[in-house]
């Protein structure tokens, strides 16, 4: 079978000017990996995406605005056509990034916003972080590139959700994304600001309910909630994770994975270093946890004998490892949570 590779979310740096609780990479000032791929490097691996047909492109971190060279990385990602945008904690925005914005404009920005001021303060540990958030997104809106903004949740934030959104709405932020925070990188050391179930499925509730209340803010559940039937907590249907099916994450050293979320070096299928993005993506065996998927393999408790399971695969890939340390046995499903019936 032929897959066709449409999207890449690439870490640019390891290096992060906050520290924040919930980082699933464990990023801070300190923690630039040694032998990250240049700005050269980076230029080389957008056009052999480009080249291979791909579509889009997403700069991610640490906080890729640190990069060295991200001006240049926007310009060829925008001369070659495709469809890019970066996430970022927006707590400085330097005048030639806004320039380069101007003229070689993103398709969407994503911005994170992770409670009330108190709460977000206190999860990115820092007292500056909420104001320069808002900052960011005045800067953005006065250059009307649109504005996603990303809530990780957590036992810290899951019951703020209703201010954030009462915030984006004041604030004329058009697109919110909310996904599950995983224990990854520095959140694996604090499980203990991790949500269960039953907070799942009240954030399940409020995003249904907050999607029918203010229907000119796309809100979207990420692919970590799994299968739910199309304008219940997403626009879409959800089919399947698409890690190495038709997206891959790239680490800032030029390691090719399935899906960014997920650092291993257990899941490592190619080195940019060593190897064609082509050549990654054609032949890695890297990918066939997906590609080669058995439903008579899946064991966990999770999703071994679910009726969907040959179609969604046991839901988030990412997800699923960060908390059973098994693939295909997603901890959080909105169709396992709600199968009686939607919402009330």
């Amino acid at each position: 079978m032929l897959y066709i590779l449409n999207d890449a979310v690439v870490e640019l740096t390891h290096k992060c000017n906050l520290s924040c609780l919930h980082c699933g990479s464990g990023c801070d000032e300190t923690t630039a990996r040694g032998n990250e791929m240049s700005a050269d490097e980076w230029i080389d691996f957008i056009q052999q995406f480009h080249d291979i047909g791909a579509r889009r492109v997403f700069f991610s971190g640490g906080e890729p605005t640190l990069k060295p060279g991200f001006c240049e990385l926007l310009r060829t990602a925008h001369d070659c056509g495709l469809q890019f945008g970066f996430i970022t904690n927006g707590f400085h925005f330097q005048d030639n990034l806004l320039e380069t914005m101007e003229s070689c404009p993103p398709t969407a920005v994503g911005i994170s916003i992770d409670g009330s001021p108190k709460v977000h303060n206190h999860i990115r540990q820092n007292q500056q972080s909420f104001r320069r958030v808002l900052k960011a997104v005045g800067q953005l809106q006065d250059q009307k590139i649109d504005i996603c903004a990303v809530t990780a949740v957590n036992r810290l934030n899951w019951n703020v959700l209703p201010t954030i959104g009462s915030l984006l709405n004041l604030a004329g932020v058009g697109n919110w994304q909310i996904q599950i925070a995983m224990p990854f990188g520095r959140l694996a050391e604090h499980r203990e600001l991790l949500i269960d179930e039953d907070m799942f499925k009240k954030v399940c509730d409020f995003l249904y309910h907050f999607r029918q209340d203010y229907p000119h803010i796309k809100t979207q559940a990420a692919d970590c909630f799994a299968v739910a039937p199309a304008d219940v907590i997403r626009d879409e249907d959800w089919h399947s994770c698409g890690a190495g099916i038709s997206g891959i994450g790239v680490d800032s050293e030029g390691n090719v994975l399935p899906c960014l979320s997920w650092w291993s070096p257990d899941f490592i299928c190619g080195s940019l270093r060593k190897q064609s993005l082509k050549s990654i993506w054609e032949t890695s065996p890297g990918f066939d946890f997906n590609r080669k998927f058995d439903t008579n393999a899946v064991k966990g408790q999770n999703c071994a004998g679910c009726e969907l399971l040959s179609e969604c695969r046991g839901g988030c890939a990412s997800l699923s490892l960060a908390f059973t340390g098994e693939l295909h046995n997603s901890p959080f499903c909105y169709f396992r949570s709600f199968q009686q019936g939607l919402m009330s």
